[in-house]
């Protein structure tokens, strides 16, 4: 079953001087690869959603994003870095991070985030500690 399939191909690069850009939605477009660091320079992004697309890279390279509200990299299977680097995304309302097993840390990172209301790192064997302040919260 194809449904619901992106036929989208491409490298991030391409979009990387779009400045004005405040939503980058390509999820289920697994032709579109490149690094997380190819968007470091989109500042201005409020929304990415890179679900199950074949990109890789670091979380760090997300932290000058600050206007970030929504992050979903679920099924990024070669995303890694660590938690801390969200600590920084004060804006950030959602983090889904299902599957992404190479993603580190600890959840005192994300707790210090005081708009969060929805954590996923569902699937998630390396990521320790306690959250009280999300209103939803999945950690199976």
């Amino acid at each position: 079953a194809t449904h619901g399939m992106c036929k989208i191909t491409g490298h991030l690069r391409d979009v990387c001087g779009w400045f004005n850009l405040l939503e980058l939605s390509l999820n289920n477009c697994r032709e579109v690869y490149g690094d997380i660091w190819d968007l470091a320079g989109l500042i201005n992004l409020v929304t990415l959603d890179l679900d199950d697309t074949s990109i890789t890279g670091s979380l760090e390279y997300l932290a000058n994003i600050t206007k970030l509200q929504f992050l979903s990299l679920r099924f990024c299977s070669d995303v890694c870095g660590s938690t801390e680097s969200l600590s920084k995304l004060k804006e950030l309302r959602e983090i889904r991070l299902t599957s992404c097993r190479m993603i580190t840390g600890d959840l005192s990172d994300v707790a210090k985030l005081e708009k969060l209301t929805h954590l996923d790192l569902s699937f998630k064997e390396k990521v320790t500690g306690e959250v009280r302040t999300s209103d939803v919260l999945s950690l199976s």
